[in-house]
């Protein structure tokens, strides 16, 4: 069984740099839903490609239902069995009483990882890996308007999964510890006013 500190230690042997935990809420498969399979494939790929080509980089793929995996649904699919025959292209999921929901906590996977990435749909499981202390990060490709001021926020939400992948390794390193982009640090007591633990 894994646990938080063996998966990281396990990818630092591996002499992984950067590992970026993946969050997807659903995919829709009929004609009108937001999130269709092409969308979906085209984040998996950007993904398991860039794990080819940067020894340095990990993924964590935590969908939110077990039949959603990449392994199940793309099986087929060379990029993506490749990157997970590197052992840093991860899929974690845990189901439990016949269950379809993968009972992984998106927390588990903020604190395995040095940023999270979910879609603005839900948008949850990004909420939870922020309040873990994580950087998270929202893609909000389909222009959702929301009541939450979070989706104005700058280098918390960006409008291109590939552009925000590519944008996380520059002048031959990877994200600064003093950038800001999914630094939630100056906001998250309103979404948890309680996270200083103070009583």
């Amino acid at each position: 069984a894994w646990t938080v500190l063996s998966l990281k230690k396990s990818l630092r042997q591996k002499g992984v740099n950067f590992i970026l935990g993946y969050f997807d809420e659903t995919i829709e498969h009929d004609k009108w839903g937001l999130v269709s399979p092409k969308d979906h494939l085209g984040h998996i790929q950007i993904l398991a490609q860039k794990v080819l080509e940067n020894k340095e980089f990990a993924a964590i793929i935590k969908t939110q239902f077990a039949f959603n995996s990449p392994s199940i649904i793309y099986k087929n699919n060379q990029i993506i069995n490749n990157a997970v025959n590197t052992g840093r292209f991860i899929e974690l999921s845990n189901t439990c009483n016949n269950s379809a929901r993968n009972n992984i906590y998106p927390m588990e996977i903020g604190l395995t990882s040095d940023i999270c990435v979910g879609g603005a749909v839900g948008g949850t499981a990004s909420l939870e890996a922020a309040l873990s202390g994580t950087r998270s990060v929202l893609i909000n490709e389909y222009y959702l308007p929301s009541k939450w001021d979070i989706l104005s926020r700058k280098n918390i939400v960006f409008l291109n999964f590939e552009d925000f992948i590519n944008g996380l390794y520059k002048e031959n390193k990877w994200l600064s510890d003093d950038s800001d982009i999914g630094d939630w640090s100056s906001f998250i007591d309103f979404y948890d006013p309680y996270n200083n633990y103070e009583s």
